[in-house]
């Protein structure tokens, strides 16, 4: 899973619900000017070759420059991801080629969700930036650039609501334990 499984440990019965990762477009965006660099180098191959070595190195350590540049652009991408399992949301977020950040929210801690599609690229595109507002000290934690927020906003409530809603309680009265176990409204008939 990206190289993802020796960073990560997954409980036994810890099941993950989904994966999401931000759109590409961004990145596209990022790009499109280096790439446009890549052609300017590789037309002024010609131009620099005939300076001599000089020419030869500075063709060189621009094509290596820019190579790496776009590398990274696409590493960064690729290895930044957010799984949602049963019990957390893990955000790994790879901020360059050498640092790599990884975040665990618990359920539990996730108070309030939204999203907003802000601007005209993310109108366009269909876009948007998934807010979670925690009840731990770094306060909230944003997912940007999410191809269907919505679905994105679903999925984390759903499993949210499933941890909230399924909880167990152990109380003691008179040396007997009392399990109790929330019921979802849907199931509230069910039960005569």
């Amino acid at each position: 899973m990206l190289g993802l499984t020796e960073t990560l440990h997954f409980d036994d019965d810890e099941h993950i619900a989904c994966m999401f990762r931000s759109s590409i477009a961004r990145t596209i965006l990022h790009l499109v000017p280096a790439v446009l660099f890549l052609l300017c180098v590789a037309f002024l191959t010609f131009p620099l070759f005939h300076l001599g070595e000089r020419g030869i190195v500075i063709f060189f350590t621009l094509l290596v420059f820019t190579l790496f540049y776009i590398f990274r652009k696409i590493i960064t991408w690729l290895q930044t991801v957010f799984i949602l399992t049963d019990r957390r949301l893990l955000v790994i977020q790879r901020l360059g080629v050498f640092k790599k950040q990884v975040k665990e929210i618990h359920l539990e801690n996730i108070n309030e969700i939204l999203y907003d599609t802000r601007g005209f690229l993310q109108t366009l595109l269909r876009l948007g930036t998934v807010y979670l507002s925690l009840n731990t000290n770094s306060g909230q934690c944003n997912l940007s650039d999410m191809p269907t927020p919505q679905a994105v906003l679903d999925s984390i409530s759903r499993q949210v609501s499933a941890k909230k809603r399924v909880y167990t309680s152990s109380t003691v009265n008179d040396g007997q334990t009392f399990q109790r176990r929330a019921i979802p409204p849907s199931e509230h008939g069910k039960h005569s």
